[in-house]
């Protein structure tokens, strides 16, 4: 795999090439997250050469972009730089995508009558960035009041009020400077992992530390008017229970059935060569035969190094295509 980089200086806009300046890489990232991180370790000793030829005075704003096989995986400002100790010879480099924008800036808008992805749009537009490809809801909200929300969860309870409508779920990502958000769950092409091929471990793990398997509906007025739940996992564990309030135009049960929650199943893998497409909101085909598990799992996330000529990944798996739905 080739893996190159990339510096932009923030002050002129100029570029170098410091491929052979990186000692490691990992890019990594999570569907809570939001933004994707790049953190990269560079030599810091002055007698090395490449610290001599390249001048590497990167500083906090500059840029880094982060290429595999040509085409580019991550475009994101230096937001911190950090040297461990008085003899270490080395810099670690972190790196935010441009959603760490939307995630620390705040405002206050009031919508009516709105698409999701006019807002967005709205949203792209008030702070200058590009955007890319937008998923179509073609679903108006009756209303939304945000107060000093970050634009990231403006956009993101938008498609969260959407999706009440159809019944799908979303995810915002970066491509370069666009600003892409999609439906969530997109399944990796042409790939698998196996435990014959590419796992070199994995750990399965289940737990009810999350689970709802009971919702109170209520009204407007705070009355309950209804009850849905998982009478197995009632009978089997005992209630534990939630609530949801009654909104205008949803339909009350179907809403609250998606609150429901069971049983949490996970399983965390450590594989070779995994295709780049194997990030957080993504879901990919495994067979391991160690856990006895077999079928389509969603990535929540995931950690990529890229150190000696090698590929290597962390991913955090889970049999439920969760997303990161905005509350009120």
């Amino acid at each position: 795999m080739s893996v190159s980089f990339t510096w932009i200086k923030k002050s002129n806009k100029a570029r170098k090439k410091i491929t052979n300046a990186v000692i490691s890489a990992q890019w990594s990232g999570s569907v809570e997250q939001a933004c994707r991180t790049l953190e990269i370790t560079i030599p810091n000793a002055q007698n090395d050469k490449y610290v001599k030829t390249l001048k590497l005075n990167i500083a906090c704003g500059d840029y880094i972009i982060a290429y595999q096989s040509g085409d580019m995986f991550f475009y994101g400002s230096v937001t911190t730089i950090e040297k461990k100790g008085a003899t270490d010879t080395s810099l670690t480099i972190t790196c935010k995508d441009m959603i760490d924008h939307l995630l620390r800036s705040q405002a206050t808008y009031k919508f009516k009558g709105k698409t999701a992805e006019y807002i967005a749009r709205k949203m792209c537009n008030a702070f200058k960035i590009k955007p890319g490809n937008i998923v179509r809801t073609k679903t108006k909200l009756k209303k939304m009041i945000c107060e000093e929300r970050s634009i990231y969860e403006i956009i993101m309870r938008a498609y969260t009020k959407a999706s009440k409508h159809t019944g799908k779920k979303y995810i915002m990502r970066m491509n370069g400077l666009k600003l892409n958000i999609a439906e969530k769950g997109t399944i990796v092409k042409n790939f698998y992992f196996s435990e014959d091929v590419n796992i070199t471990s994995s750990t399965y793990t289940e737990t009810i530390d999350e689970m709802i398997n009971r919702i109170v509906i209520y009204n407007d007025k705070g009355k309950k008017i209804g009850t849905v739940q998982s009478n197995s996992n009632v009978k089997k564990y005992g209630a534990y229970q939630g609530t949801y309030t009654k909104e205008k135009g949803v339909n009350a049960k179907k809403a609250a059935k998606a609150l429901l929650e069971g049983k949490t199943k996970t399983i965390s893998i450590e594989v070779v060569d995994p295709t780049m497409q194997c990030i957080a909101g993504n879901a990919v085909k495994i067979y391991d035969k160690a856990t006895g598990l077999s079928g389509k799992f969603w990535i929540d996330n995931d950690s990529h190094t890229f150190e000696n000529n090698t590929h290597t990944a962390q991913l955090d798996l889970t049999y439920k295509n969760m997303w990161d739905k905005q509350t009120e």
